[in-house]
């Protein structure tokens, strides 16, 4: 394999591992909240794509200059990686922690209220 032929493997495989972490985002973000197991995925998909993208870069700096090298090192350009999300579902039950906790809090309201109209209709009832 000549040199041209390994940066231009070398580049395709980082678009691929890009595709492959931006999909695995996408699907990640689907429900709107991020698990533990799927940060740690898409993180360990992030190193992939700065590994493949650096064994390109290395592999591109081993050509001379020519329009093939201009050409791979714009398409490698275009490989940036992701924005691995921080875990928003520490408990793993789907739901946001922000939004679970806002809806704990509003049943505690509810419940407080609740409680509080009952009393005065027991206070009522034993005084007679």
């Amino acid at each position: 394999m000549n040199d041209l032929t390994d940066a231009q493997n070398k580049v395709a495989a980082a678009e691929e591992a890009q595709r492959e972490a931006e999909q695995a985002l996408k699907d990640a973000e689907a429900n709107g909240s991020i698990t533990q197991q799927e940060h740690d995925e898409l993180q360990d998909l992030q190193d992939k794509v700065v590994e493949a993208k650096q064994a390109a870069q290395e592999a591109i700096n081993l050509l001379d200059p020519s329009k093939d090298k201009e050409g791979l090192q714009a398409k490698l350009g275009e490989v940036d990686g992701i924005v691995v999300p921080e875990v928003t579902d520490s408990t793993g039950d789907g739901l946001d922690d922000t939004l679970a906790q806002q809806v704990q809090d509003a049943i505690d309201v509810f419940k407080d209220a609740e409680q509080a109209a009952v009393m005065p209709c027991i206070v009522m009832v034993l005084s007679i």
